[in-house]
C-alpha cells in the first residue's frame, strides 16, 4: 500500500478563504463604526448664507468698535410656529395613545372579569376552568 500525500491544495484553499472572511469582516466593521451622514428636516439650513452687515457707526469711520456687540440672529417665526405645532402634534398623538391604552386595559380586565364569574356551571379551581357536564366536572381551559 502507497501511503498518501497529504494535499497541501487543501490547505491553502482553507488559509486563503479565512484570510478573505477575516478582511471582509474587518472592511465591514469599518463601515460599520464610521460614522454616516444622516438625513435632516426639512428647514434651515446649517450652513452660513452671508456674513454679518457691520453696524452702522462701523461704516461711517467709528473705530471705536469695542463697545458694540453683534446681536444674536432671531429664529425666523415660521421655524418657532412649526415647532410649537409639531410639538402640539406629538402631544396629541400621545394622549391619544395613551387612552386607547387606557380602553384597551378596561376592555381586557371586563374581559377576564367575565371569564373568572363564576355561575352554577362554570368555576374556577387552582387556575383551571371547569365547567359542569351531566356525568360531573370537565376541564374548559384556564381561568
Amino acid at each position: 500500500m502507497r501511503r498518501r500525500r497529504s494535499g497541501r491544495g487543501g490547505r491553502l484553499l482553507t488559509v486563503v478563504v479565512l484570510g478573505a472572511l477575516v478582511a471582509g469582516g474587518a472592511m465591514a466593521m469599518r463601515a460599520w463604526l464610521t460614522p454616516q451622514p444622516t438625513a435632516t428636516a426639512p428647514g434651515p439650513s446649517m450652513a452660513v448664507a452671508s456674513a454679518a452687515p457691520l453696524p452702522a457707526e462701523a461704516t461711517a469711520g467709528n473705530t471705536d468698535l469695542a463697545d458694540t456687540t453683534p446681536a444674536a440672529p432671531a429664529a425666523p417665526a415660521t421655524v418657532v410656529a412649526d415647532a410649537g405645532t409639531r410639538e402640539a402634534n406629538w402631544r396629541e398623538a400621545r394622549e391619544a395613545t395613551i387612552r386607547m391604552q387606557e380602553r384597551l386595559r378596561a376592555q381586557e380586565l371586563a374581559r377576564k372579569a367575565q371569564q373568572t364569574r363564576q355561575t352554577d356551571r362554570v368555576r374556577c379551581e387552582n387556575g383551571q376552568r371547569m365547567r359542569r357536564v351531566d356525568n360531573g366536572w370537565v376541564q374548559d381551559g384556564p381561568c
